[in-house]
Parts: structure tokens; C-alpha cells; sequence
């Protein structure tokens, strides 16, 4: 079997060949491994025989990024997701917030429609993870292009993208955007509906073979005890 032949037999609740394989690394794993074993330019992808490969949609404001600070240990940058946060070098872990663009209604309104589907004129799908700074995407042909190189290796193609809320608090601040589900609810609405929207805009441009074979939501809900908020405010 294929792995797209493969992961699609085990979606439909019928026995593959295999188990699926697929994983992911925090940063510091891949740096390690190359230190200890890993061949000059293969990738784990190949190497171990991965059923999946990803792509990732850019469904940020695609603000200009900008370094505003660097030592030996981190940096302090501004994304094109709507905030400021510093970072450790090397080494993966938590992003420390120090700012957001949205924080009110007259922001939002003024940002909103940064979030088109073509804004800035290039395809909002690429190879590199929306996580990586200063990312320069493809053209839609050349996106088109792209996936069907993907599709020709026989791997079960899933497209990673920020669910709703982790998009909206990332512009909005993860404190704000839990107190204003319940203060402001028509703002956070809109603006959960200002990502779906983009989601599915960008799928829609079926002109350039945009078809994933599974679509994987980046979405924190809960804790260990629970939802981070109500059934009833999130609904």
C-alpha cells in the first residue's frame, strides 16, 4: 500500500497492511539527531517511511515581520500573526507574549481585511510551517505545482492551520480573548468567523487543485481538567 492508500484504509475502518506512521519534532530533537546519527540531508520523512507529509495554511494578517531584538539565548520579534513574543534560539518551547494588534473593536476592524484570501498576492498554502519567521509563500501555480509533486509520492497529504479560537487569541491575547467570550462575544464571534471564512476561501480555489486529503486543526480547547471555558460561551 500506498501511504495515502494506507491512511485512507484505516479512516474507513477497514485493516491496512501497517500501522500509519507519522510524528513530529520539537526543533531541539532534529538538532540532537543530527548531531547523533542523522544522514547529511535526509529527512525523517523519507527515513523512516512516513505515511503523511504536510502543508500548512498562512491564515495570519500577514503583518510585516520585524527583529526588534537577538542575544545569544533568544529573540524578540513582531509576526505576521498580530503580536510581539520572545523565543528561545535552538531550543523549542512556549513563545512569551508581550504584545497583540487586536485589542479592541476599532483594531479589529481596521485589520480585518488583511485576512483575504489572496492578500499580498501569493497562495496561503506552502511547505513551511506558519511557526517558521520570515516565510516567503508560493504563487498559486506555483502551489499547484507543488501539489502535485506531492501527489505523485503517494503520501496522504494533510494541510495543518490554526483552528478558530488558537487564531483569534493569537491576535488578541490568550487573557483578553477568555475574559471578552463573555464581555464582548460579538467581537470574538467575528473574528472566528473571519478565519473560518479565510479557511474556506482558501480551499475554494479548487482552479489550482487545492484538495488535501485531511485537514488538521491546531486547536487548544482544554486542560487536563477540563475546557478552558464553557460549552455555552463557546457555542
Amino acid at each position: 500500500m500506498t501511504g495515502r492508500e494506507r491512511i485512507r484504509q484505516i479512516i474507513a475502518h477497514r485493516e491496512p497492511d501497517r500501522i500509519g506512521l507519522w510524528d513530529a519534532y520539537w526543533t531541539d530533537t532534529l538538532l540532537r539527531w543530527e548531531t547523533e546519527g542523522l544522514p547529511a540531508g535526509a529527512s525523517p520523512q523519507a527515513l523512516l517511511d512516513f505515511d503523511f507529509d504536510l502543508l500548512y495554511m498562512d491564515a495570519s494578517l500577514r503583518l510585516p515581520e520585524r527583529l526588534i531584538e537577538e542575544t545569544s539565548e533568544y529573540t524578540v520579534r513582531e509576526d505576521k500573526h498580530g503580536f510581539v513574543a520572545q523565543q528561545w534560539k535552538g531550543r523549542a518551547g512556549a513563545l512569551g507574549y508581550l504584545s497583540h494588534a487586536v485589542t479592541d473593536w476599532e483594531s479589529w476592524r481596521r485589520l480585518r481585511p488583511r485576512l483575504a484570501v489572496d492578500f499580498g498576492g501569493t497562495a496561503r498554502i506552502g511547505p513551511v510551517s506558519y511557526f517558521e519567521l520570515f516565510t516567503t509563500y508560493p504563487s498559486w501555480d506555483e502551489l499547484a505545482q507543488l501539489l502535485a509533486d506531492l501527489r505523485a509520492q503517494e503520501w496522504f497529504i494533510l494541510l495543518h492551520v490554526y483552528g478558530p479560537w488558537e487564531a483569534t487569541w493569537r491576535k488578541h491575547s490568550f487573557e483578553t480573548s477568555l475574559m471578552n467570550l463573555v464581555l464582548e462575544p460579538e467581537l470574538i464571534a467575528d473574528m472566528v468567523e473571519a478565519h473560518i471564512d479565510l479557511v474556506i476561501g482558501t480551499l475554494r480555489q479548487a482552479a489550482y487543485g487545492i484538495v488535501p486529503d485531511g485537514l488538521f486543526l491546531v486547536e487548544d480547547l482544554g486542560v487536563s481538567t477540563g475546557l478552558m471555558f464553557s460549552l455555552k460561551h463557546y457555542r
